[in-house]
């Protein structure tokens, strides 16, 4: 959805500045209305500047995210936990928050890291193998399904077989789905680590054991390409 409205927009004379970090924002605060007056950031050299917001003008704000400080793992290797001091977006709710009671309060979404946590992982194939296995099993053909979750899972993991192709000049050989582990501190139930410790391989014999297709994806698990990230 996203690259469609940037070419819309683009065409249109919208301006993206990419690399650029909003440190803070002024405000006007009465008590019916809250009106942002200024935007301070960050470009791509370092540079702090600010911007003046007209009364014409509207600011959107995205105050914290999903996906802040996460990290991305490999086939080989599990990704890194960050704390909220990597984040720039729970950084600027913070910030906003002590301006006003009004603006919320941010730390009942990422104080408790340990609780709040999850891990996903996208898993890319060339082979077709997975996918027909998963549309035979399921009885549906892919992105015409929900949700597949290994109730018997540790870590209760999920995937989701979406529409190929998924991307925008996705070649017509790869396939790609996506999955999800809830608890990523606990124990495997095949693999005796937890999520979170995981390499991609690692999480996709979990996946394959819960599947009871070990056997039968064990010659095309060394093609796939994964990356796995954590909050």
């Amino acid at each position: 959805m996203a690259l469609p409205i940037e070419n819309w927009l683009t065409k249109r004379g919208v301006h993206f500045d990419i690399d650029t970090q909003v440190l803070d924002f002024d405000f006007d605060v009465a008590s019916d209305e809250k009106t942002a007056t200024v935007i301070h950031y960050k470009n791509n050299k370092g540079e702090e500047k600010e911007i003046v917001v007209d009364k014409e003008d509207y600011v959107f704000i995205t105050n914290g995210s999903i996906v802040e400080s996460s990290d991305l793992g490999s086939m080989t290797a599990p990704p890194k936990l960050k704390g909220k001091a990597s984040s720039g977006s729970w950084t600027l709710w913070e910030k906003i928050a002590k301006k006003d009671p009004a603006f919320s309060n941010p730390g009942v979404f990422r104080d408790q890291i340990d609780l709040q946590k999850w891990e996903s992982f996208t898993v890319t194939l060339k082979d077709p193998t997975f996918h027909e296995h998963m549309e035979n099993f399921s009885g549906n053909t892919d992105g015409t399904g929900g949700l597949v979750t290994m109730t018997d899972s540790n870590w209760l993991m999920s995937i989701v077989i979406a529409r190929q192709p998924h991307f925008a000049n996705q070649p017509k050989d790869v396939k790609v789905f996506w999955g999800y582990g809830l608890y990523p501190d606990r124990i495997g139930n095949h693999v005796k680590k937890k999520m979170s410790e995981c390499s991609g391989e690692e999480i996709l014999q979990e996946l394959f054991y819960h599947l009871k297709i070990t056997e039968k994806m064990q010659p095309i698990l060394v093609q796939a390409k994964q990356i796995a990230f954590r909050l």
